[in-house]
């Protein structure tokens, strides 16, 4: 009856009729009030999973996220389909927090999404005992873990939640998590009779290969150049070799476009729609491209830089091929990028003093004496923390991901964050200022006719929005606004589009910093472990590629694929050459009349016809018919 009800609001709400089997049993466990651990692939749908349920039930859905971005883009869109939600993270003032945590109390919002690290805060804790929550999600669970690839601190405290609301059922999500990734999911968040619910990893549809050369930037030419309009993203390492890849495959006249972290908004936004639309079907991107992407028809998926673990190499490949359809996963590579990841790791690591300096450039950039500076958070321009103080930017971020290891702070991903607006003067005097100061009186007029409960709360507005309904450029809002706000009548928070470091502790000396050598060598021998995996996964010629995956996520799979470049190389060598080659030279010439299957079997005398109809599916496999 429940699920009937699900059905219902996913259908309302979404537009599909029925959920994906993984979806179905998630949602179930939660209707009947279970802790629940989930993994579900990328691409499997996890937010459906506690917004259909948290529908249904009594009270709020508290959800956990680490990422901003992903935070903002999940309360827009359920902003568009009517349904009220909030995000509190890092980059928020005090006030707008307590307002937004008080709203949620008196049963403003249906969704609250928090970072993990201000569920760690005392004013957080205080305002949840009264609040009426339905369950918690904790998206990205596998950050609660040392072993996982991700881990953060932060998410150590979460067993607070418990302790607050004992009698809440979590939801814990994660998109990929081995074995003992799972034990400390269930250990420390203190899961109780939990329904373990694993989504089927192993992608069928999905061929990967990975390809030993010197020349990457030909062999994709060659792949792309046979496969024109195929929908497809390229991973290089740098911003600048996502935009010079991009810029020379427009000159083979292969529509492509580039996306990296240093793009604005405007432009990222445009990348991503030209991409989506198929007006630009190849994306060049660092791996800042990926996140909250589900264009279902994505037919490659292509490296041509190498990721330092699995867990990142699967979540990457994982977005070509989502509608079923047959797509591979390309990855190129030689002897050198192998050196060149073990060089990565080991930069990834800067010695204990380096961090202890780097800490402590950090707290005089913010001009933080000891003993203040808990609860605070600023913007992170890495570019001008390293030219003032001489830094290369690996070493900054590699020095910022251990002190959040440890627990003094937390570096958040780069998001937009949308202007917002809280009236603090009355109504009286906001009319009275417009009667005085007609040019800024009429941005005031328009500003309550575009947005209302402003008074009340702080609410998102686009400047760009309001200039155009008043015929002026942005900029003289922009300046109204500050105005307005340097006099007292409202607090205005410009749009971001930059990190911010949020410090979780106390400022401390550098002296007093403390790291451990011995969680800093285990978090290292870790990270090792977790490369030598992929190198393996990149190297082996004899073992299924989508065995060695499925084996490191602690899933059996007895039988090959079949469809990975190993599988195909064993298919191959069963074929005699000269008869292969006979074969499959007939078969092309054939393919290009565009005859079917059975008709081009059928051309063949009847005593090699299975030999025709094997070579004919390897070659379908490999995608040269």
């Amino acid at each position: 009856m429940m699920l009937d009800k699900a059905k219902q609001i996913l259908q309302k709400h979404w537009g599909y009729s029925e959920f994906r089997p993984d979806q179905e049993l998630v949602i179930s466990s939660i209707l009947e009030k279970h802790d629940t651990l989930a993994l579900l692939p990328t691409g499997g749908g996890k937010s459906i999973c506690y917004q259909v349920p948290g529908l249904l039930q009594e009270g709020i859905v508290i959800v956990v996220s680490p990422l901003i971005a992903l935070m903002n883009d999940q309360v827009e869109g359920l902003k568009k389909r009517k349904i009220p939600a909030i995000s509190i993270s890092s980059n928020m003032s005090f006030k707008e927090v307590i307002i937004a945590l008080e709203n949620t109390i008196y049963g403003k919002y249906k969704f609250l999404y928090v970072s993990p690290e201000r569920i760690a805060s005392e004013l957080f804790q205080q305002k949840l005992v009264d609040m009426n929550v339905a369950f918690f999600a904790i998206d990205e669970a596998h950050c609660i873990s040392q072993w996982g690839f991700d881990f953060r601190p932060s998410y150590l405290k979460l067993d607070v939640l418990r302790e607050i609301k004992p009698g809440t059922p979590i939801l814990s999500l994660t998109a990929s998590a081995p074995p003992k990734v799972v034990d400390d999911i269930n250990q420390f968040l203190h899961l109780k009779n939990t329904n373990f619910i694993q989504g089927n990893f192993e992608r069928k549809n999905l061929s990967y290969y990975f390809i030993k050369t010197d020349n990457k930037a030909n062999r994709i030419k060659s792949i792309l150049s046979k496969n024109k309009n195929a929908s497809s993203i390229i991973y290089g390492y740098t911003r600048k070799d996502a935009r010079e890849f991009s810029n020379w495959l427009n000159t083979l006249e292969l529509k492509s476009n580039y996306y990296h972290g240093g793009l604005t908004h405007q432009e990222r936004e445009k990348a991503r729609l030209n991409w989506m639309s198929n007006d630009s079907p190849i994306m060049c991107a660092t791996n800042a491209f990926g996140m909250g992407i589900d264009k279902p028809d994505v037919k490659f998926v292509m490296h041509q830089n190498l990721p330092l673990s699995i867990e990142a190499y699967y979540q990457e490949a994982g977005r070509a091929g989502r509608n079923g359809d047959k797509a591979w996963a390309i990855t190129l590579f030689n002897d050198s990028d192998i050196i060149d990841l073990r060089k990565r790791l080991q930069l990834s690591f800067p010695d204990i003093d380096v961090i202890k300096r780097i800490y402590k450039a950090l707290t005089n950039f913010y001009l933080l004496a000891p003993g203040t500076g808990k609860g605070r958070a600023f913007p992170f321009e890495i570019g001008a923390f390293c030219k003032r103080y001489n830094l290369k930017p690996i070493a900054v971020y590699s020095s910022i991901k251990f002190l959040e290891k440890e627990g003094y702070l937390s570096l958040s991903d780069a998001a937009r964050t949308p202007s917002k607006i809280h009236i603090t003067a009355s109504q009286q005097a906001l009319y009275g200022l417009g009667v005085r100061e007609k040019v800024l009186g009429k941005t005031i007029e328009i500003l309550l006719r575009s947005y209302s409960g402003l008074f009340d709360d702080y609410g998102t507005v686009n400047e760009s929005l309001l200039a155009q309904r008043i015929q002026v450029d942005r900029s003289l809002v922009v300046s109204h606004f500050r105005q307005l706000s340097k006099m007292g009548m409202i607090v205005y928070n410009e749009q971001s589009e930059t990190p911010w470091i949020f410090f979780v502790e106390e400022i401390l000396t550098e002296n007093n910093v403390r790291i451990s050598p011995e969680n800093y060598h285990q978090l290292k021998k870790l990270a090792e472990d977790r490369l030598e995996a992929f190198i393996e996964l990149l190297t082996t010629n004899t073992q299924c590629r989508n065995q060695v995956l499925m084996n490191y996520f602690g899933i059996k799979t007895p039988k090959e694929c079949g469809i990975c470049d190993v599988c195909l190389a064993k298919r191959k060598a069963r074929f005699k050459d000269k008869k292969y080659e006979k074969i499959t030279s007939k078969i092309q010439i054939l393919a290009e009349q565009q005859m079917d299957y059975d008709e081009i079997v059928d051309t063949f005398p009847a005593n090699i016809r299975n030999d025709a109809l094997s070579v004919l599916g390897f070659l379908r496999d490999e995608g040269v018919v």
